[in-house]
């Protein structure tokens, strides 16, 4: 069994735009012990990818495993 402060489970749920930007944000200023972040199913675009890139790239960023399902054209960061 996943311990639930290090899996966090976002699938299928219509992930806006808005709704990465806060999430991102939430993540960055909250640094957690989450190690696995499931975003599939959102159609997420550049714009809202780009939004968590913030936390992706925070030294604090514990994250190893970002499951997402987009077609990417521009959007990168380095994490």
């Amino acid at each position: 069994i996943k311990n639930p402060n290090q899996y966090m489970v976002l699938k299928v749920c219509s992930l806006s735009e808005e709704g990465c930007k806060t999430l991102g944000s939430a993540l960055k200023s909250n640094p957690s012990k989450l190690t696995e972040l499931d975003l599939s199913h959102n159609n997420l675009q550049d714009s809202g990818f780009l939004h968590l890139c913030g936390f992706l790239e925070s030294p604090d960023c514990k994250l190893q495993t970002l499951r997402i399902w987009w077609r990417v054209h521009t959007a990168s960061c380095r994490f």
